[in-house]
C-alpha cells in the first residue's frame, strides 16, 4: 500500500514540477520573441565548434583558475550524478527487493557516482567560500545570489544520507565503492531497520522535492544560464567583433534609430540577457568600473533582463492555455528581483517622489542612465571576459545610437566632434584642406599623394590624428621613413582623404558613418586601390571589418603588420641598440578586435637593446587607455581617469619607455605620464618610432 502511495505522489510532484518549470521557462521564451529578428549567419559547423570550445571546453571560465576549475567539477559533476538520481528514485519504489540501476560494473558506478556527489558538494563549498569569506569584488554577495548552494548542497547530502540509510536496511557493510555512504553508515549504523526506512525516504524526498523546486527555480534566476547560456553559445556572432549592425536609412518613413524600447533589441540580444550569469567577471575587467564610471556590464545586462521580464509579463502573448509568467507573483519574496519595486520610484521636478506604472517607463532614464551608456569605451574587455560569449557593446551603442539619431540628445563635446568631422572631415574642425600638411614638416622624407604617383603598392591612410595631431604626425613621419628605406611605394589621398568614420559609428551617429564610408570607398575605387595601410588601429578595424558590407574591395594592413613582415623578409634590418626597458600598451581596437598581439612585440624584440616586460594586464586582458568609443574626445567627468590608471599600471614595471601602436593610445598614456609628474622620466613612443631609432 505505502509503495503505491509513494508511486502516485511522486507521479503528482514530478508532474505538477515539470508543468511549473514549462510555465517559467515558455514564458522567457515569449519575452525573447518579442525582439526583432536577428538575421543571424548560417554556419552549423561554426557554431558547434562553439559549443565544444566554450561549453564542453568552458574555455573562457577557465580564464580565472581557481573558480574555472571549480566550475569544471561542479558543471560535469551536476550532469553526470543525474544518472545515480535515477539509480536513487528506482531504489525509492523497489527498496524491499535491493533494486539497483541495471549497468555493468555496478560497483564502479557506485563509486564513481559518490565522488561525483563529493566533488560537486565541495565545489559548492568551495564556491561559497569565494563570495562570502574570500569575498571577491566581482561576486555579488546577496541571499539570492547564493540561494543555489542552498539547493546544491542539501541535494548532495541527501544523495549520501539516502545511501547511509540504505546500507542499514539491506544489512551491508561500509565498502570502498561507497565512501560518503559509508561515513553516514558509521553515523546510524545501530539505529533500527524501520527507522532507517524512514531515514532513507525523508532523504529520497528531500532529494526528489529539492531538484524539482530548483528546476522551477533555475529559469527565474541567474541559474537560467543553465539553459540559455547552451543556446546563447551556439548563436554567438561568428563574423569580427569589430563589425557592428547596419541601420537601414531607406525607408523615409521611419522616425526612430537604435534602441529606444527593449523591444527594439534583437532576440540574440535579449536571449544574452537571460544567459548571464552575474559571475561580475566582465565588471571586474570593466575600466569604467574601474575608475568609479556609472557603467557595470554586469549590472547592465541584469537590469535590461528584469525590466524585460517586468514588461514581458504585460505585453508578451500568451499562446499557451496557461498564462506564462513568474510562479511566484511577488519576486522579491523570494529573493528574485523586481525591476518594477526597484524602477517605479521616479524623482520628480520638485524633488518628491512618485510612481511611475511600468508602460511609463523609460528604457534610457529609468532603467538605464545617460551615464551608464556613455562611460563605455567598447574595448570589448566584458566580451573577452563573458563565460556565455553575452555582447555588451551592441546594445550600448544602439542605445546610443537612440539618443543622438531619434532624440538629438549628446553631451556638446560629442555634437562638437560629429559636428566637426562632417563639415570638416575631422574632429578638431580644422580646415580640410591642411590635412596633407604633416608631410612637409620633416625634410628627409617625400610623401605623393595619388594624384602625383600613378603606381603604388599601398595606400597610406593616414587618418585625422596622423594628419592633424602634433604627437601622432611623428608616427605617420617614422612609417614614411621606414617605407622609403625598404623600397616600399606608397601613396596618401592627402587633402582629399576623409575621416574614416569610427567615431561618429560608436558615438552614435550611423548616419554619418555611413556617408564617409561611402565617400571614403569612391575615393578608393578612383584610385584602384588594391592595399591600405594606416596607423590608426580604428580605421584599421573600420576599413577590415566594416567596409566590405559596403563595397570596399581591398586588403587593410595595420602599420605593425607590414613592418613585422619587412623585418622578416630582411628588407630592413634594426641595428642600432636602443637601451630601452619597455613595457607595451595592447590597443583594444588591434588586439581584441583583431587578435593582432605578436607584431608589435616581433618588432620591439628584433631591436637590439630593447628589454621588453609585459604589464600584468597585457594582450587579451589588456586594460583600455579610455580613448575607444569615441571618448578620447568627450571630457571625463566621473571617478578617476582611465588613462591614469592605466599608466600607473605601466609605471609598476619601472620602464623608461611605454610603447604603443595607436596614435589615440600614445596620447592617452602620455597624457597619463605627465599627469604623475613621469614624463622626463618615461617616454612614450609608438613602435615604429622605436624601428626607425635601431635603422641605420
Amino acid at each position: 500500500m505505502w509503495q503505491l502511495f509513494n508511486l502516485f505522489a511522486f507521479i503528482v510532484v514530478v508532474i505538477y514540477g515539470f508543468w511549473l518549470f514549462y510555465r517559467v521557462l515558455y514564458a522567457r521564451y515569449t519575452y525573447i520573441k518579442l525582439g526583432k529578428d536577428p538575421n543571424l549567419e548560417k554556419n552549423t559547423k561554426a557554431r558547434w565548434k562553439s559549443i565544444v570550445t566554450f561549453v564542453l571546453g568552458q574555455k573562457k571560465l577557465l580564464k580565472d583558475k581557481k573558480s574555472g576549475v571549480m566550475h569544471v567539477f561542479l558543471f560535469y559533476g551536476a550532469i553526470l550524478v543525474q544518472f545515480g538520481a535515477i539509480d536513487l528514485i528506482g531504489k525509492g519504489f523497489m527498496m524491499v527487493n535491493g533494486w539497483y540501476l541495471p549497468v555493468p560494473f555496478y560497483h564502479f558506478f557506485t563509486l564513481s557516482q559518490e565522488l561525483l556527489v563529493g566533488s560537486v558538494f565541495f565545489a559548492v563549498l568551495f564556491m561559497a567560500y569565494r563570495r562570502y569569506v574570500e569575498k571577491l569584488p566581482r561576486l555579488q554577495r546577496s541571499f539570492r545570489a547564493g540561494l543555489v548552494y542552498w539547493f546544491l548542497a542539501p541535494l548532495m547530502t541527501s544523495v549520501i544520507v539516502a545511501g547511509g540509510a540504505e546500507m542499514v536496511i539491506l544489512h551491508e557493510d561500509a565498502t570502498i565503492y561507497k565512501p560518503f555512504s559509508s561515513f553516514i553508515y558509521f553515523v546510524i549504523h545501530n539505529i533500527p531497520t524501520n527507522e532507517a526506512y524512514i531515514l532513507f525516504y525523508a532523504a529520497w524526498w528531500a532529494h526528489i522535492l529539492l531538484l524539482l523546486s530548483y528546476l522551477v527555480y533555475l529559469p527565474q534566476s541567474k541559474q537560467a544560464h543553465e539553459i540559455f547560456a547552451i543556446v546563447n553559445v551556439y548563436y554567438k556572432r561568428l563574423h569580427s567583433p569589430g563589425k557592428l549592425s547596419t541601420i537601414s536609412f531607406e525607408d523615409e518613413e521611419q522616425e526612430e534609430f537604435g534602441v529606444g524600447k527593449i523591444e527594439d533589441f534583437t532576440q540574440k540580444q535579449l536571449l544574452d540577457l537571460y544567459s548571464c550569469v552575474e559571475c561580475g567577471r566582465c565588471t571586474n575587467m570593466c575600466p569604467a568600473s574601474a575608475t568609479g564610471k556609472a557603467l557595470s556590464p554586469m549590472r547592465l545586462i541584469i537590469k535590461l533582463r528584469d525590466h524585460l521580464t517586468e514588461k514581458g509579463e504585460v505585453v508578451a502573448p500568451h499562446t499557451t492555455p496557461w498564462a506564462p509568467g513568474h510562479i511566484f507573483k511577488d519576486p522579491a519574496s523570494v529573493g528574485l528581483p523586481s525591476v518594477l519595486a526597484r524602477q517605479e520610484a521616479v524623482v520628480t521636478t520638485d524633488g518628491a517622489t512618485a510612481l511611475k506604472p511600468l508602460d511609463e517607463l523609460q528604457l534610457i532614464g529609468d532603467v538605464i542612465t545617460e551615464e551608464e551608456i556613455w562611460a563605455c569605451t567598447t574595448c570589448r574587455n566584458c566580451e573577452d571576459q563573458c563565460p556565455v560569449t553575452n555582447e555588451h557593446v551592441d546594445k550600448i551603442v544602439d542605445l546610443r545610437r537612440y539618443l543622438v539619431l531619434t532624440q538629438g540628445e549628446m553631451s556638446p563635446e560629442a555634437a562638437r566632434t560629429l559636428n566637426n568631422i562632417e563639415r570638416q572631415g575631422n574632429p578638431w574642425g580644422i580646415n580640410r584642406k591642411e590635412r596633407a600638411n604633416w608631410r612637409q614638416e620633416r625634410e628627409d622624407i617625400m610623401v605623393p599623394t595619388v594624384k602625383e604617383t600613378k603606381e603604388f603598392e599601398y595606400l597610406f591612410f593616414v587618418g585625422s590624428m596622423g594628419s592633424f595631431d602634433n604627437r601622432s604626425k611623428k608616427i605617420a613621419q617614422s612609417l614614411v621613413k621606414i617605407f622609403q628605406k625598404a623600397g616600399i611605394t606608397f601613396a596618401i589621398l592627402g587633402n582629399d582623404e576623409k575621416n574614416s568614420g569610427d567615431s561618429a559609428r560608436r558615438i552614435g551617429n550611423e548616419y554619418l558613418f555611413q556617408q564617409l564610408a561611402k565617400e571614403n570607398i569612391a575615393n578608393f575605387q578612383k584610385y584602384n586601390v588594391k592595399r591600405i595601410v594606416t596607423i590608426d588601429p580604428h580605421a584599421y578595424n573600420t576599413f577590415k571589418n566594416e567596409y566590405p558590407e559596403f563595397g570596399l574591395d581591398a586588403e587593410v594592413y595595420h602599420h605593425t603588420e607590414v613592418l613585422a613582415k619587412l623585418i622578416q623578409e630582411a628588407r630592413i634590418k634594426p641595428q642600432k641598440e636602443v637601451k630601452e626597458r619597455i613595457t607595451y600598451h595592447d590597443s583594444c581596437y588591434l588586439g581584441r578586435y583583431n587578435e593582432n598581439y605578436d607584431t608589435p612585440r616581433l618588432i620591439l624584440k628584433s631591436i637590439p637593446g630593447v628589454e621588453l616586460v609585459e604589464m600584468e594586464r597585457s594582450k587579451q586582458d589588456a586594460m583600455c587607455c579610455g580613448a575607444g568609443g569615441g571618448l578620447i574626445w568627450l571630457e571625463e567627468k566621473e571617478g578617476t581617469r582611465i588613462n591614469v590608471l592605466r599608466t600607473e599600471q605601466a609605471l609598476q614595471l619601472n620602464p623608461t619607455t611605454i610603447a604603443t601602436a595607436c596614435p589615440y593610445c600614445l596620447t592617452m598614456i602620455s597624457d597619463g605620464t605627465k599627469a604623475k609628474g613621469v614624463e622626463e622620466d618615461v617616454k612614450t613612443l609608438d613602435v615604429v618610432e622605436l624601428l626607425e631609432r635601431s635603422l641605420v
